[in-house]
């Protein structure tokens, strides 16, 4: 059964891949500005791939989320309905502890009651995924990715990418 997830998975990379691919070069061949998921400030092909390749890895696993993925959406679905409206974030570290926030200034009750063992909960104001990253580096942890329950914003997948630190969920869609 896991390896059916994983053959899964992969094949949603694959065609996912093909499928930006095919429109990137067919753009391209037509001379016409990048039209699928990008950034203002992608000014180049190659920085437009990049986006656009950022947003496919959402793809590799499900609903496009790896394990932390999976995670920030089953703490998100506590909230109920108000889900669509408060991100919540898994920072994983290299040292194997979880940090867990959220865009609220903390976790509600309901999250908070969700949390096992290896996460801790984060508090502050903010993004969730800045938040999460800031508190792993004030407990003297060193994160190494960041997953969201919902699209990770144009400005935190900066501040992952200037922390060096990995984004592991799909990054929203800007339209330009």
């Amino acid at each position: 059964m896991a390896q059916n997830t994983v053959l899964d998975g992969l094949n949603r990379i694959t065609q996912g891949i093909n499928d930006f691919v095919k429109t990137y070069v067919n753009e391209i061949d037509s001379n016409i500005p990048f039209s699928g998921v990008s950034s203002p400030s992608a000014s180049n092909g190659t920085e437009k791939a990049a986006v656009g390749l950022g947003f496919l890895a959402g793809f590799a696993a499900g609903d496009g989320e790896g394990a932390a993925g999976s995670r920030a959406g089953e703490l998100a679905n506590a909230m109920g309905k108000t889900k669509d409206f408060v991100t919540i974030a898994v920072t994983e570290t290299k040292e194997g502890l979880n940090i867990i926030s959220s865009s609220e200034n903390a976790l509600r009750p309901a999250v908070r009651a969700l949390l096992g063992s290896g996460e801790v909960a984060a508090t502050g104001a903010g993004h969730a995924e800045v938040t999460g990253v800031n508190t792993a580096k004030q407990m003297g942890l060193t994160p190494t990715g960041v997953a969201a329950s919902r699209g990770i914003c144009p400005s935190c997948a900066q501040f992952l990418r200037d922390a060096g630190v990995a984004a592991l969920s799909a990054l929203k869609a800007v339209p330009f």
